[in-house]
């Protein structure tokens, strides 16, 4: 062994080892050689030559992670350098190895050297590294929480206190401490890399953040503090802010839709209810389009488009949806834009205007109504005005009269007879004039209230017609008016009541000689058209303002209403031609041309009732209802 002694330490004094403590083994794994300082490094007996119980002592010292075994290596090339070697106790060893050969063995010598002192400095300088390159305040702890190290800003944010050599934990109260220190337990015990807790300081929220900054050697736990308090309470104001966006979304009183490319990804309550939709899923990833009405699908992907392109809110604009039951609902539709998530969503509100609408549509009618009221309340004060007017002139005429016939009864006057005579036809006409006011009255009220009844009989409407415009020719002749009747068939046999009929032109042609001057013309015209006959009646008189066209058919609708017109009338007698006509399910217009002619036409329908022949054209009163119809007219 002697030899093989100088032999290793020849060797090692040729490596300049001298500061360090060895130990050389064979490959049978027999102790050749090992030094004092090795001895005293790892606190082995001089004596004690054992290798199993040399290798116990020395890997009972480090730390588990770091376990050796100093046999002689089967595979040297799989060998490291060097190795570094965190004791329990804190020491640092540095490990190396070397191979001897001589002519009679071979051996490796393992070299270990303390390097505790070093390995600390640049611990040091590492940790003072990691501490000023933080912008947030920082210390550094060992593994029983004894305070190592720490940063300028942790100084400042404990208001300048040196706690350097003095007990951390007199800054925190009992809780942090506890939780500081439950931390850092479960931290090494787990083999953390990293944990994060909150504290609370000075009525701050402080989150702690710990790290493990040096595993091998003695535990190092970096601490970095973060006030979150203004972090916290913006978290929390934002979560009250989106509750409360979301308890306006929910509780809108419209519905409101979220799109994402068109397709609803969400909807309110009142969305689900606009549809008639109990159940989110059953519309989700819908289009919108699919529920807007047909009518309004253009405007709907011109307001989308716009958005998208503008990527702003649009416009209220009108439409209307089809629920899932097929109702329509109007509605007026508006789009918004925001970014979610880095997607692009829209905010669609839909408010539901239908009872709106209905409601508009209600007051525009009742207004309507309340004009026509007014404009009504106005027509029955002139008609009751023009009425008294009416009743008093014949009234007065009639007295007058009576009172020249008993004057020249007393003054016994010679030519009494002739006067006399005269005297009693206006009377009569004057009581024809009552009369027909009347008979107006009457007829009107009948058929305003559906109580007007036509005696219809199959006629021949021509001859029916010709009788009667014959029968007034005498009147236009009297006041130098040319007549003309025209038809293109002798004979249209037609169901009709040929009193309302003959009452119809009679009223037709009083008109057109009251309005028409010496020298004018009236023509009755009368033609079939397919299963109408079409009856007309034009005057070249002094036509109808245009204005007044659209009343005259009116009760009480007159061109003149002033109690100083020219020519005598209630405003009934067309009211009642239009009633008459519309009771054999014709019609009846006008046509006029102001200070030139009026034309009113007739359209009947030709019908037939089954009854045998054709009754003949005979009318016994014809005169009577003449006389009554044109009492206005005085020759």
């Amino acid at each position: 062994m002697t030899n093989n002694k100088q032999v290793i330490e020849k060797s090692i004094l040729d490596l300049a080892l001298t500061d360090v403590g060895f130990l050389a083994v064979n490959k049978e794994n027999n102790i050749l050689y090992k030094n004092e300082k090795f001895n005293k490094l790892w606190g082995i007996p001089n004596y004690d030559n054992n290798f199993d119980l040399i290798n116990s002592i020395i890997n009972k010292q480090i730390r588990k992670s770091d376990k050796i075994d100093l046999k002689y290596p089967k595979d040297k090339e799989t060998l490291k350098s060097e190795k570094i070697l965190y004791l329990n106790n804190g020491r640092v060893i540095k490990m190396t190895h070397r191979l001897l050969y001589d002519k009679n063995t071979q051996s490796m010598i393992w070299v270990f050297r303390d390097d505790t002192e070093k390995f600390g400095e640049e611990k040091k300088y590492s940790q003072n590294e990691i501490l000023n390159a933080l912008t947030e305040p920082a210390y550094i702890t060992d593994s029983k929480g004894n305070l190592l190290d720490y940063n300028e800003r942790f100084v400042k944010y404990f208001n300048g206190i040196d706690i350097i050599n003095k007990n951390i934990w007199k800054l925190f109260d009992k809780e942090a401490k506890e939780k500081l220190l439950k931390s850092d337990k479960i931290l090494i015990e787990n083999e953390l890399e990293n944990i994060s807790l909150n504290i609370k300081k000075d009525e701050k929220t402080i989150k702690v953040k710990k790290s493990v900054i040096n595993k091998k050697e003695e535990i190092s736990i970096l601490n970095i503090f973060s006030d979150i308090s203004i972090q916290k309470n913006l978290v929390k104001k934002l979560y009250e802010s989106r509750q409360r966006y979301r308890k306006l979304y929910e509780n809108s009183p419209d519905a409101v839709y979220i799109l994402e490319y068109g397709k609803i990804i969400g909807a309110n309550k009142k969305g689900l209810e606009l549809l008639n939709i109990s159940d989110y899923l059953d519309i989700k990833e819908d289009s919108l389009l699919k529920y807007i009405h047909p009518d309004y699908h253009s405007t709907y992907k011109k307001e989308y488009k716009k958005l998208i392109e503008n990527k702003d809110s649009t416009p209220l604009y009108e439409a209307k949806v089809l629920t899932t039951q097929g109702n329509i609902k109007d509605v007026e539709v508006k789009f918004s834009v925001f970014p979610h998530e880095g997607r692009l969503l829209s905010y669609t509100v839909v408010r539901d205007i239908t009872k709106r609408k209905k409601e508009m549509k209600l007051r525009k009618i009742a207004e309507e109504k309340l004009i026509d009221a007014v404009e009504y309340n106005k027509l029955t004060t002139e008609f009751f005005a023009n009425l008294s007017h009416e009743f008093r002139t014949p009234l007065n005429i009639i007295l007058a009269t009576v009172q020249l016939m008993n004057t020249q009864i007393n003054n016994k006057d010679i030519d009494i007879d002739s006067k006399m005579k005269k005297y009693i036809k206006t009377m009569r006409q004057n009581c024809y004039r009552l009369l027909r006011l009347i008979n107006n009255m009457i007829d009107i009220t009948k058929i305003d209230s559906d109580f007007y009844r036509l005696r219809k009989e199959n006629l021949n409407i021509v001859g029916l017609i010709e009788d009667i415009t014959t029968s007034v020719v005498n009147y236009m002749s009297n006041r130098n008016i040319k007549f003309v009747f025209d038809t293109d068939k002798e004979v249209i046999n037609t169901a009709v009541d040929s009193d309302a009929m003959e009452r119809i032109i009679l009223n037709l042609l009083s008109n057109a000689i009251k309005f028409t001057n010496e020298g004018d013309k009236i023509e009755v015209k009368i033609t079939k058209q397919d299963r109408e006959v079409i009856i007309s009646v034009k005057d070249t008189g002094i036509g109808i303002n245009e204005e007044k066209k659209g009343i005259i058919f009116d009760r009480l609708g007159q061109a003149d209403k002033s109690l100083t017109r020219k020519q005598e009338g209630s405003g009934v007698g067309l009211s009642i031609v239009k009633g008459l006509v519309e009771l054999h399910d014709g019609e009846i217009t006008v046509e006029s041309e102001y200070n030139n002619w009026t034309k009113f036409v007739i359209r009947l329908p030709i019908t037939s009732l089954k009854q045998t022949g054709i009754k003949k054209d005979v009318y016994e009163n014809r005169v009577e209802k003449i006389n009554i119809e044109f009492s206005d007219i005085y020759l």
